[in-house]
């Protein structure tokens, strides 16, 4: 069986379908595979890989470093959750610059002051502030 090399141009498409579906979905899981084939299409274009295996061991090994160093700045995230404040704004928070779709069973209107408890892909649990 010969299993030469994918097209540039099919893998830049087949990344950017995978990015694409990252932006619905929101869950982190794509976006490592669509950036990691994006960027092999576009090495394809100036060298030139001899074989499919060699593709997918360097989208493996691109997603892979993604996922650690994304996994790295979730635990620091995390960590700097446990005492963030934000404010509600209509029916989102302002957090860190960014408003943010939020989880709660207290009720809020525009201005309070919220502590934000967690952080769950782009939507935070948060309680009342003190």
């Amino acid at each position: 069986m010969d299993f030469s090399a994918i097209s540039p141009l099919w893998l830049i498409s087949i990344g950017l379908i995978l990015i694409g579906l990252e932006i619905v979905s929101g869950t982190m899981f794509a976006l490592w595979f669509g950036v990691a084939t994006v960027g092999v299409g576009v090495l394809s274009y100036f060298f030139e890989f001899p074989t499919l295996f060699h593709q997918i061991t360097i989208v493996s090994i691109v997603t892979l470093i993604g996922f650690f160093y994304f996994a790295k700045r979730k635990e620091k995230l995390e960590e700097k959750e446990k005492s963030s404040f934000g404010t509600i704004q209509g029916d989102k928070v302002s957090f860190e610059g960014t408003l943010w779709s939020y989880r709660s069973e207290d009720n809020f209107s525009d201005g309070d002051e919220v502590i934000v408890l967690s952080k769950d892909g782009n939507t935070l649990s948060i309680k009342k502030g003190e």
